[in-house]
């Protein structure tokens, strides 16, 4: 019976076990991780002293006044020569280049040897008209007036159709003259300004006209402009010298007036764009007409300002303010005010000091 009973006791003792009645040996948990604070990073930038200067491009383009390009009018005659080189000063009326001229002053020559002698007898005929005249007086010495008249209205008559017929063929003449004359024109290129030669076309031996074909160029260099288009124009002083670039080359130029330059004065309104010129004070053979250039004009300054990145500065209301982060790495805000803008900075009049850090967004 004892027996029995140490049986039952052991068998309760794992059935209570199973059922978790009989508490388990304590296993104690770790601590949670606590993580050290990270200060939020930002993008920071330094108050500084220095200058500021406010630029504006303005753009240009090349406007020779008088430029004249010369063209032969006719085309399949072969190029006779160019008398001139680039950078030569001409007059006008200069003979600058010329096509094959066979033939044509040949022709001339001929024309006006044969106008040399129509005139010739064109006055013989006038001397013996008048020596027919002065014969038919004596003649008719005794005759009554009306008889005399009768006789030299018949003298004049019989001359008179003689020099229609020599005016007649001097007209004829003139009218071929005339024609050769053009031909000659036609195939030579004189200047019609005084200037200089800008452009010459070299054609190769045997090389034919072409009608139309720009040979020579002739820019009047005395009064090469720039000209500009731009509302800054009140900027603008005659007599202001400024420096023009055209692809990395500077021209020194001196700012004209419309009455200098003989032009047409403009109405010009504040704010609207109105035309400024810039007369070269050297002349250039380099340029040609629509070439494109810049000039910088200074809007505004400043001299030993603090300044911080325009970025920085942002607008709350009507007030401006910085980021800044604080001892405790925060974000923090604080107003200060500003002036200029220029270049990506920005002048701090108040509120900063030299050194300092703000945010830069």
């Amino acid at each position: 019976m004892k027996k029995w009973g140490l049986l039952f006791l052991l068998i309760a003792c794992v059935a209570l076990s199973s059922c978790s009645l009989i508490p388990e040996e304590e296993v104690f948990r770790t601590a949670p991780l606590i993580r050290s604070y990270e200060r939020e990073q930002f993008k920071l930038a330094f108050v500084e002293r220095g200058d500021m200067v406010l630029e504006q491009k303005i753009t240009c383009t090349y406007v020779p006044v008088q430029i004249e390009a010369l063209r032969y009018p006719i085309g399949g005659v072969y190029h006779d020569e160019i008398f001139v080189q680039v950078g030569e000063s001409v007059k006008a009326g200069q003979l600058l280049a010329q096509l094959d001229l066979a033939g044509v002053e040949e022709k001339l020559n001929s024309i006006d040897i044969q106008l040399e002698k129509l005139d010739i007898r064109i006055a013989a005929l006038e001397e013996n008209r008048a020596l027919a005249l002065e014969r038919q007086m004596i003649s008719t010495a005794s005759s009554t007036a009306a008889q005399r008249q009768e006789a030299l209205d018949a003298v004049n008559k019989q001359y008179d159709a003689q020099l229609r017929s020599l005016e007649d063929e001097r007209t004829i003449a003139l009218l071929q003259k005339a024609e050769y004359e053009k031909d000659m024109a036609d195939r030579q290129l004189r200047a019609g300004i005084n200037g200089t030669v800008t452009y010459t076309k070299r054609p190769k031996a045997g090389e034919r006209s072409v009608a139309g074909e720009r040979v020579i160029s002739v820019a009047d260099d005395t009064m090469s402009l720039f000209r500009s288009e731009t509302k800054y124009w009140p900027m603008f002083e005659p007599g202001q010298e400024r420096v023009i670039t055209v692809s990395k080359v500077e021209y020194e130029a001196i700012v004209a007036s419309e009455e200098e330059l003989g032009l047409p004065e403009q109405e010009k309104i504040e704010g609207e764009p109105a035309y400024v010129y810039f007369k070269l004070k050297n002349p250039t053979f380099d340029l040609e007409d629509g070439d494109r250039g810049t000039l910088t004009l200074v809007l505004d300054s400043r001299t030993d300002v603090l300044m911080a990145p325009e970025s920085a500065v942002t607008t709350a209301g009507d007030m401006s303010i910085v980021y800044y982060q604080d001892e405790q790495g925060m974000k923090a805000y604080k107003p200060v005010v500003t002036g200029l803008v220029a270049n990506g900075k920005i002048e701090i009049i108040s509120g900063l000091t030299e050194g300092e850090s703000v945010i830069a967004e």
